[in-house]
């Protein structure tokens, strides 16, 4: 069989995800005749120091992948008859992981409550609200953005365990709190005030 330019037989995803931390392997096999040596570049960017290569330039491993290791990465097998090559996305994400979470709250009935988590992840993690184990909906008094949880006037129908959740597509995250509500007891001149258990 005479010489002939490379040809890439195996090689890794158009789109190649990775959690942050892991060692990602990107393959580029190739035929060819003379026996085409195969180079790695990254796209407006440079292939870490960290990364190695291995057998016989094939295989680019990255360890401890982190987030400014994302971008397009191109392997080219090339010989004397010609050359080829093949561009791949590397995606690297992150579990969510709490920047501010909740803490145990007791108010006095009437009073405002306003309830901030907050966390990170690749893709930006999403919240929602639980209470004691069952979604919390919106109402006229119970509004709820991003991770911010606000009641305008509580009463005792609030007391309870609150979780808030922040997921992305990889994973999700709890963080809790009881909310107490004090209650006015009239019982005496003196007005004192008694945690609803």
């Amino acid at each position: 069989m005479g010489e002939y330019e490379p040809k890439i037989e195996v090689h890794f995803p158009f789109t190649l995800t990775a959690a942050k931390g892991t060692t990602v392997k990107m393959e580029c096999f190739a035929l060819g005749n003379p026996v085409p040596t195969i180079t790695w570049i990254k796209v407006n960017g440079y292939i870490p120091s960290k990364a190695r290569l291995r057998k016989s330039q094939a295989v680019l491993e990255i360890p401890n992948v982190q987030l400014d290791d994302t971008g397009t990465y191109e392997c080219k097998a090339e010989n004397t008859r010609g050359k080829n090559s093949f561009r791949g996305q590397l995606q690297v994400y992150t579990y969510p992981h709490w920047v501010e979470k909740l803490n145990d709250t007791q108010l006095d009935s009437g009073s405002p409550l306003r309830w901030e988590c907050k966390a990170t992840g690749k893709p930006r993690p999403t919240y929602r609200w639980l209470k004691n184990g069952a979604a919390l909906l919106p109402q006229s008094r119970v509004e709820m953005v991003n991770g911010v949880l606000v009641i305008h006037s509580v009463n005792q129908s609030d007391a309870g365990m609150y979780q808030c959740v922040a997921e992305n597509k990889h994973g999700a995250i709890y963080a809790s709190a009881e909310l107490k509500i004090l209650a006015k007891l009239n019982t005496s001149p003196s007005s004192h005030y008694l945690p609803y258990s």
